[in-house]
C-alpha cells in the first residue's frame, strides 16, 4: 500500500470537522473543533501524509475544501448532489460504531463517498505500482490518478516523449518558439502559485493578531473579574462586619428598652404612694443612713444607724444578723418590691405580714407614709 497517500474529509463551518482515511477506506483518524483555522486543519492533514483527495459532502464546494485541496495539489471530490442524512448515518455505520457529532459524521461521510467512487481506479493503480516496482511510487500514483491514466498509458508516453527528446536533440534547430511558450505558461503557474502562497501567508499573520488580540482580551477580562471578585469580597466583608455592630446595637437597644420600661414602672409606683429606696451596698452606707425602712445588699452586714428600724435583705443569714441588731429584717422574697439598679421601690403594704409582731406597727406605718 502507498503510505503516504490519504483521502480527506472536511465539513466547514463555526464547527469544522476533518476526517482521514487511508487508500483502502480505513478511517485512521477524525477531529472536530470550534475555530479551526486553515493553518491547524493543514498540520492535522499532513501528519497522515500528503492527501490524494480532498472531498466535501455537498455538491457546492465550500471555498475552504477548495483552498485546502489546492494546497495539497489535490484532487477535488463533491457528489453530484448532497448527501442526504440517511445515507451519512448508514455510511458512517460501517466504518465507525462509536457515538458521533454531526460535523464528524458528514466529514467521514465526505472521505468515504470519495473513496468508494474512486475505489476501483485507485485498486487498479495501487496494483499497477505493486507489479512494476516503480521508484516514486507515490508519485506515479499521484499523476496517474490526476490524469486518469493506466500505468503502461503514462509508460509509454514516456518513452514517446523520450524518443520525441532524442530526435530533438538530434536535429540542429530548435524550436525557440514552442520552448518560450512553454517556459511562459511554467511562469504564468509559478507566479500563481507565488501569489496563493503569499495570500496564504497574509491570512497566517491576520490569523495570528486575530488570536493575540483575543487573547489580550481574555487576559483583561480575567483580570477584570479578579479585581471585581476581590471588591465584592472587600464590601462583603464590610457589611458583615456592619451587620455585626447593627445587631449589638440593636441588642442593646432593647436591654435599655427594657430597663427603660422597668424604670417606668418603678417611677409610676413611687408615685402612687410607693417608697423609692437607695440599695446601701457598703458597712459605711449602712452606718450612716439616717431613714427608718432601708434596703440592704446581699452579704453587707454592719452596725445599723439609730434612725434605721426595719430592714430590707436578701437571704436568711443577713435577716439573722440585722434581727440580733434589734431590727425588723423581711427577706426580699417576701415583699413585692422591684430593684432599679441602685434603688428599689417597695409597697409598704407588703411588709406588713412579715412586721405584724410589732405593737406599735399600725402608727409607724400612718407616720411612715405621711413622711
Amino acid at each position: 500500500m502507498v503510505r503516504i497517500r490519504s483521502i480527506v474529509g472536511i465539513d466547514p463551518g463555526t464547527t469544522t470537522a476533518v476526517a482521514v482515511i487511508n487508500l483502502e477506506g480505513e478511517l485512521l483518524g477524525y477531529k472536530s473543533r470550534k475555530e479551526f483555522s486553515e493553518s491547524k486543519i493543514n498540520e492535522y492533514i499532513i501528519s497522515f501524509g500528503k492527501p490524494l483527495i480532498v472531498a466535501t459532502d455537498v455538491s457546492k464546494v465550500p471555498s475552504l475544501v477548495e483552498k485546502i485541496a489546492s494546497t495539497f495539489s489535490a484532487e477535488l471530490y463533491a457528489p453530484k448532489k448532497d448527501l442526504g442524512q440517511e445515507e451519512k448515518e448508514a455510511i458512517v455505520k460501517e466504518t465507525h460504531e462509536d457515538e458521533l457529532d454531526s460535523h464528524s459524521k458528514d466529514a467521514i461521510s465526505a472521505a468515504i463517498k470519495a473513496f468508494k467512487e474512486n475505489r476501483q481506479t485507485l485498486e487498479k493503480l495501487i496494483d499497477q505500482v505493486k507489479q512494476r516496482k516503480i521508484e516514486k511510487e507515490d508519485l506515479a500514483l499521484e499523476k496517474a490518478f490526476r490524469g486518469k491514466k493506466s500505468l503502461a498509458q503514462m509508460e509509454k508516453e514516456k518513452a514517446e516523449k523520450e524518443r520525441e527528446e532524442e530526435s530533438r536533440v538530434q536535429k540542429p534547430s530548435i524550436d525557440w518558439e514552442s520552448r518560450a511558450r512553454d517556459l511562459k505558461e511554467e511562469l504564468k503557474r509559478k507566479k500563481k502559485e507565488v501569489e496563493r502562497l503569499r495570500n496564504y501567508i497574509e491570512d497566517l499573520k491576520k490569523e495570528k493578531e486575530t488570536i493575540e488580540e483575543e487573547k489580550d482580551q481574555m487576559e483583561l477580562k480575567r483580570k477584570k473579574e479578579a479585581f471585581k471578585d476581590s471588591e465584592v469580597d472587600k464590601w462583603r466583608k464590610k457589611a458583615k462586619s456592619r451587620f455585626k455592630r447593627i445587631k449589638k446595637e440593636e441588642e442593646k437597644v432593647e436591654k435599655l428598652e427594657k430597663k427603660l420600661e422597668k424604670y417606668r414602672k418603678g417611677l409610676k409606683r413611687a408615685y402612687n404612694s410607693e417608697k423609692l429606696l437607695k440599695v446601701l451596698k457598703t458597712e459605711e452606707e449602712v452606718k450612716n443612713y439616717e431613714k427608718e425602712l432601708a434596703f440592704i445588699e446581699e452579704g453587707v452586714q454592719a452596725e445599723p444607724s439609730k434612725e434605721t428600724k426595719i430592714a430590707i435583705v436578701e437571704d436568711t443569714e443577713d435577716k439573722e444578723f440585722y434581727m440580733e441588731k434589734g431590727l425588723k429584717a423581711v427577706e426580699k422574697q417576701n415583699t413585692g418590691l422591684l430593684e432599679l439598679e441602685d434603688y428599689v421601690v417597695v409597697d409598704l403594704g407588703s411588709l406588713e405580714p412579715e412586721t405584724k409582731t410589732a405593737e406599735n406597727f399600725m402608727d409607724w406605718l400612718e407616720a411612715y407614709r405621711a413622711k
